[in-house]
């Protein structure tokens, strides 16, 4: 289909194919000074596959080829796959080519990916110098919403005069919902008083006439009736309490009042009103320390505004701090559950070292009385305050398992990283991360600038089952014996655009190295332009004309025989399976 394109459609005079990995390997060859098809391993990682080639005794080994089923082209798409997870609101800014620009500009290769893993969720000062901020272009519409924001925002003032209003809204609604509440027990009781005068005329009918008028009032039988009739009588006593707590202290009257000056039914009324007197004094109580826990919340942001506008050094360091005392509480809580599911752990045995004690104590307890009491076998554990203790002893290393504290830590752990979050946006942006505007189409790049391209390495975090690149790389150079292992990997070569990626070089040194015998000597090759040296060793091969001239398909040889008959010739970059 290609030699027909080609020769067809653009009217090429000869043509010649080849594995691009092999043109790369050449032009790096010459680069270096070595021989072409000089012994060693060719790692072409590309847009959507990575292949291992091989060549041995200056011949390219095709049986020996291995292939990676990821390249550049996964490595994007996992990226719009965390940032659309991440910021959802922005799916229709993250398109292909944004995301290609920030895989080259940004993403790099981890030298030792679990290490800087965790550093990345610790929020060590390494990820101050990693975190990124990129900002994607903000749409017309919302820049001119911007500016009528910015040209009509309220001063403090008028903020002050709206919540005043509110307030004297908010009393006026429960000013009518209090008039509402009375109307309604007005309407309940008269239809209460309807319905007990219903049930009266009950010995003035016949059973048929009393069913007949029931069903008038809506009343299949007496039962209904009765049912209806107490549900009102409950419904009047609810709102009868709703209304009298909503009254004024005047209602608390009989308080002040003796008892023996009172009546029975006063007598009644009077604990009513202790009651509901009690009820009002815990509303107001829990109504200040609200108040009073808002008012140190307000006075603690405050302080922490003042602590960055003058030390925001400080500020931040104290942010990191508390954030790394929280996760390691939260790793803490982790692995203190995992040492409970282990019978012969640490925490089973003071366990039964505790119940063990407590029993040994109990019957030696029973020995002493056993005189004083022969016919009684009661037990009497709890009796003394004392013995509790072996359920607080067990209970003391579970305090911070508490439902509150787990939330509240959360909650604060969340804060600190909004907070944080905010910072990096205002570095990020000069001080604008007031703009809000500005906030909404940025992104916060952070540990996706290593978890990307990790996925050549470990395929597995994407979802990939397949082995990763170093296991790849070992299990073709366990193809060969000993002596030719040495002498490939001390010609590896890099292309392909993913081998511009910082940190790719070294990472597959690191790697590799650790799975080979003791200096053992592992040298890697790569270009300033990796994703080019395949243009670069096809054009030296095009301008060699006699090896070039013998292998290559001429025009004339394709209109005598045609697209069918058409024999490719071998050449040293040529696909035999081809």
């Amino acid at each position: 289909m290609i030699t027909e394109l080609l020769f067809e459609t653009y009217a090429v005079p000869k043509l010649n194919f080849g594995i691009d990995g092999i043109f790369a390997y050449n032009h790096l060859m010459k680069i270096n000074n070595l021989n072409e098809m000089e012994d060693g391993i060719i790692i072409n990682s590309g847009n959507n596959t990575t292949h291992l080639l091989v060549i041995h005794n200056h011949q390219f080994q095709a049986n020996k080829t291995l292939r990676l089923s990821i390249g550049g082209h996964h490595i994007t798409e996992y990226l719009r796959e965390l940032i659309q997870i991440k910021y959802p609101n922005l799916k229709n800014l993250i398109t292909t080519p944004r995301l290609q620009e920030i895989k080259q500009k940004f993403l790099y290769v981890g030298d030792n990916y679990l290490d800087q893993l965790k550093q990345f969720h610790y929020l060590s000062p390494f990820v101050d110098k990693k975190q990124l901020i990129i900002q994607f272009p903000i749409p017309a519409s919302q820049q001119s919403k911007e500016n009528n924001q910015n040209s009509n925002e309220l001063n403090e003032l008028e903020k002050e005069r709206k919540l005043q209003l509110r307030k004297q809204q908010g009393q006026r609604l429960s000013e009518m919902a209090q008039q509402r509440r009375q109307k309604q027990l007005e309407d309940q009781q008269s239809k209460l008083e309807e319905l007990e005068d219903l049930r009266l005329q009950k010995k003035n009918y016949s059973a048929a006439q009393f069913k007949k008028l029931l069903e008038e009032y809506n009343h299949k039988n007496i039962g209904a009736l009765d049912r209806e009739i107490e549900a009102l009588y409950a419904n009047i006593n609810w709102n009868k309490t709703i209304i009298t707590q909503e009254d004024n202290v005047k209602y608390f009257g009989l308080l002040d009042i003796a008892d023996e000056n009172l009546n029975e039914e006063q007598l009644r009324q009077k604990r009513k009103q202790r009651t509901l007197k009690q009820i009002r004094h815990q509303k107001e109580r829990a109504q200040l320390r609200k108040q009073t826990v808002k008012q140190e919340n307000q006075e603690k942001i405050l302080r922490e505004q003042e602590l960055r506008e003058h030390n925001p050094t400080q500020w931040l360091a104290d942010l990191q701090r508390r954030r790394t005392e929280l996760l390691t509480n939260f790793e803490r809580r982790r692995k203190t559950k995992e040492s409970q599911k282990d019978r012969r752990g640490l925490q089973a045995k003071k366990r039964m070292r505790l119940l063990a004690e407590h029993g040994s104590n109990s019957i030696s307890s029973k020995k002493k009385g056993s005189n004083a009491n022969d016919n009684k076998d009661e037990d009497l554990f709890g009796l003394n305050d004392d013995d509790w203790n072996i359920y607080l002893e067990m209970a003391g290393e579970q305090d911070h398992f508490s439902r509150e504290l787990i939330e509240s830590e959360e909650l604060e752990l969340e804060e600190i990283d909004k907070k944080l979050a905010d910072y990096w946006r205002c570095v990020a942006t000069d001080g604008k991360s007031n703009n809000f505007i500005y906030n909404d189409y940025q992104i916060l790049l952070g540990v996706e600038r290593i978890r990307c391209p990790e996925i050549l390495f470990q395929p597995n975090i994407a979802g990939y089952d397949q082995m990763g690149l170093i296991e790849t790389l070992q299990t073709l150079i366990k193809q060969f014996d000993m002596k030719t292992q040495i002498n490939l990997v001390n010609n590896i070569a890099l292309v392909g655009g993913n081998a511009k990626l910082e940190g790719f070089e070294q990472r597959i040194r690191n790697d590799f190295q650790c799975l080979r015998p003791i200096n053992t000597n592992v040298q890697i090759k790569t270009l300033q332009n990796p994703q080019l040296a395949s243009w670069f060793g096809a054009a030296n091969f095009a301008l060699n004309n006699n090896n070039f001239l013998k292998t290559a398909i001429l025009k004339q040889y394709y209109n005598e025989n045609g697209i069918d008959r058409i024999k490719y010739k071998l050449h040293q970059a040529s696909n035999i399976y081809y």
